[in-house]
C-alpha cells in the first residue's frame, strides 16, 4: 500500500459521522504501509469543537504537516485528513513496528489532562475508528506506549482497555443467553423464602430453611400482632417476605 484511498469508505462503513478533508487523497507521504495504529490527543484549546483540526491538516513551524491521518473533534465527527504517511508518532515503537509509515495516527480533540476528562462517546469512536482501518488490535497502541518517555496521551485512559475495545468490535461476543424459570422452578424459589409464624404456649417460632436471627425474630412477632389486629385470618399470615411488605402497605 503506498496510500491508503479507502480510508474514508471505511470509516463510513463503520457508522461513523465522516468528513472528508479537501485533498486527503494526496495529503501525506506515498511511502506508508500501515500495520498498526497510534491514538493521540490535541492538547489543544479547551474551547471549540475542532480547533487544533487547521494545525493537524498544516503542521506547525517546527512539524510539517500531516500530523495525522484521522481527527476526532469534540462533537464525534471523523476527519479524513491524509491518505499517506503522517507525521504524528515519531521516534519510538510498538510491537516491532517503528516508523510513521508503520502505523495511522489518529488526533483526538481534547486539552491533554485530566481537566477535560474523556466521555464514553468518544473513547468509543476512537476504538471504532482503530477497529474500521483494519488492523490487528494487538498492533494500536496510545502515544505514551509508543514513546514512554516523552509523551502522556492518552491522559488517563490505558492501552490495554483501548485494545480491548477494539478486539470486542472485531470480534463481537455473542450474547449469553439466560434460560427463563419455568412457573414451577419461579414459585418453588417462592416457597423456599415462605415464613411460618406458628405460636406454641404463647411463644412464636419461624419456620424455614435458614434460622432467623433474634432481630427477625422480634420483627415477625411484631407483624403477627399487628396482623391479629387487622383481623387477618391465619392463611394471610403465612406470607412470603414479598407479601409481608404488601401488607404492611395497605
Amino acid at each position: 500500500m503506498s496510500r491508503d484511498l479507502g480510508l474514508a469508505d471505511r470509516m463510513r462503513d463503520a457508522g461513523l459521522d465522516v468528513v472528508e478533508v479537501a485533498g486527503w487523497q494526496t495529503r501525506g507521504s506515498s511511502s506508508f504501509s500501515p500495520r498498526g495504529f497510534v491514538w493521540h490527543h490535541t492538547a489543544g484549546p479547551r474551547t471549540g469543537i475542532a480547533p487544533s483540526l487547521g494545525v493537524c491538516i498544516n503542521g506547525r513551524r517546527d512539524l510539517p504537516g500531516p500530523l495525522c491521518n484521522l481527527f476526532l473533534d469534540r462533537a464525534g465527527t471523523v476527519y479524513v485528513v491524509a491518505s499517506g504517511r503522517a507525521n504524528h508518532a515519531g521516534a519510538g515503537s510498538w510491537a516491532e513496528l517503528t516508523g510513521n509509515a508503520s502505523v495511522y495516527g489518529l488526533e483526538i480533540e481534547n486539552v491533554g489532562t485530566p481537566a477535560e476528562p474523556w466521555s464514553p462517546l468518544i473513547l468509543g469512536i476512537a476504538a471504532r475508528i482503530a477497529a474500521a482501518t483494519g488492523v490487528d488490535h494487538e498492533l494500536a497502541c496510545l502515544h505514551r506506549e509508543w514513546a514512554p518517555r516523552r509523551k502522556v496521551d492518552l491522559h488517563t485512559v490505558t492501552g490495554r482497555d483501548m485494545r480491548a475495545r477494539v478486539a470486542q468490535l472485531r470480534n463481537p461476543r455473542p450474547p449469553v443467553e439466560v434460560e427463563a424459570p419455568s412457573p414451577s422452578r419461579a414459585q418453588e424459589a417462592d416457597n423456599m423464602q415462605t415464613i411460618i409464624i406458628v405460636e406454641t404456649v404463647g411463644i412464636f417460632h419461624v419456620v424455614g430453611s435458614l434460622a432467623p436471627s433474634r432481630v427477625e425474630v422480634d420483627e415477625l412477632v411484631m407483624l403477627r400482632a399487628a396482623a391479629e389486629e387487622q383481623g387477618w385470618t391465619l392463611a394471610e399470615i403465612h406470607k412470603t417476605p414479598t407479601q409481608w411488605k404488601a401488607m404492611q402497605a395497605r
